[in-house]
């Protein structure tokens, strides 16, 4: 028997079969073809949708912290001639707000601080710019809170300049962590273009609450201040390494939340941040920059105790107690001991802690310190140590940044 006459007679024998098979493989077919073409539908309205509540934003910068908003100007300025059409600063902070009457609130509203250069990024977009105690807001935010135009609604705003929830030194009482404000709807944003601005890839809805920038940053404690640059390019430049070489040369030690103490009877100078700790990029450009001027750099870390004692005398101890990393020895004067170098459980006490506690060179000591919790939780943790030197309070000893 041929090879052809046995597929013939298979297919006339199994033919049932077969159709059930080619069934099953067009329906596959036409599943597969469906879903892509669904999905590449999906990725196009997401991306369509996106573009449209960018506007004609090209370039978006957004740091954790405020820095001038003059900082636009200038790089608008610098690279003019790279293809930079504006630059708009805005500051962009949470808020939860609610209805005049207290009935509705909507927790996590992106409050967006803006100047009148804002509108020019969208097409047609008429967007007033809101006097002070006034706002503008999206009509998803105006739906969901049952507001119109010229009702009034209450915006909660956390304090910029308040220390970081969740950190040992950071305040609990409602008055020094937030600032609540009576505003007037303005205006109500139809839906889409600049009412629906958003700067992340969440395809939800934005609720957006628009203010004078500059109200918003004296609410917040930072006067004059952003935390955003919207870049607007021509059309075929590339403006972004011309931006990146010009924020590098225009944005000031402030700007990057960072600060230069000066000591000149000691010549030294102590760079300090707003945040909790320096970042490790942050300390290794101090240490490049010190390095290229013929200095010597040296870290620091200050942690609080709860309480230190000797186990030996359990009923004297101290209180509250600064204790301060330091990774090269400043030149202290010693009252004894001192002449070694610190191991990992020795430490150096100053003469009034010392005195306090009746502390000499030898003796244990034990300290305590309060431990954060992803929970928000603070726990208790005790470390022993040996006493290796007592130090002067004067000089290097007396210094309060150490």
């Amino acid at each position: 028997m041929s090879l052809w006459r046995l597929v013939t007679r298979s297919a006339r024998f199994y033919w049932k079969t077969g159709v059930v098979v080619a069934a099953a493989v067009a329906i596959a077919t036409a599943a597969i073809t469906g879903s892509l073409v669904v999905g590449a539908s999906v990725t196009g309205s997401l991306r369509d949708t996106a573009l449209a509540r960018l506007g004609r934003v090209d370039h978006a910068l957004v740091a954790p912290r405020h820095f001038r908003a003059a900082l636009a100007s200038a790089l608008q300025r610098s690279c003019a001639q790279a293809g930079v059409r504006r630059v708009v600063p805005v500051l962009l902070a949470e808020g939860a707000v609610a209805d005049a009457e207290g009935n509705s609130t909507l927790p996590r509203v992106t409050v967006i601080g803006i100047d009148r250069d804002f509108a020019a990024l969208f097409d047609g977009a008429r967007l007033p710019v809101p006097d002070e105690e006034q706002a503008v807001v999206s009509q998803a935010l105006a739906r969901d809170l049952g507001v119109r135009q010229g009702e009034a609604l209450l915006l909660n705003l956390a304090l910029a300049n308040a220390p970081r929830f969740g950190t040992l030194f950071s305040p609990r009482d409602r008055e020094r962590t937030l600032r609540s404000t009576r505003l007037e709807v303005a205006a109500v944003l139809p839906e889409g273009g600049a009412g629906a601005f958003r700067l992340g890839a969440n395809p939800a809805t934005p609720r957006n609450l628009f203010v004078p920038r500059a109200w918003l940053a004296r609410a917040l404690g930072r006067p004059g201040a952003a935390n955003a640059l919207l870049v607007e390019s021509t059309p075929g430049t590339n403006p972004l390494p011309a931006l990146t070489q010009a924020l590098r040369d225009q944005a000031t030690l402030a700007d990057r939340g960072l600060s230069l103490a000066v000591h000149p009877e000691r010549r030294a100078l102590t760079l300090r941040s707003e945040e909790l700790l320096l970042s490790e990029d942050t300390v290794q450009a101090a240490r490049e920059a010190a390095a290229a001027h013929g200095a010597r750099a040296s870290a620091v870390s200050i942690h609080l105790a709860t309480t230190l004692r000797r186990p030996r005398d359990g009923a004297r101890r101290a209180a509250y107690a600064l204790l301060a990393a330091i990774e090269a020895p400043a030149p202290f004067r010693f009252l004894a001991g001192g002449g070694e170098p610190l191991g990992r459980h020795d430490v150096w006490l100053n003469r009034w802690v010392a005195t306090d506690l009746g502390a000499q060179v030898g003796d244990p000591l034990e300290l305590t310190t309060l431990v954060p919790s992803w929970e928000g939780a603070y726990r208790e943790e005790t470390h022993r140590f040996t006493v290796r030197g007592i130090v002067a309070l004067e000089g290097a000893g007396a210094d309060p940044t150490l």
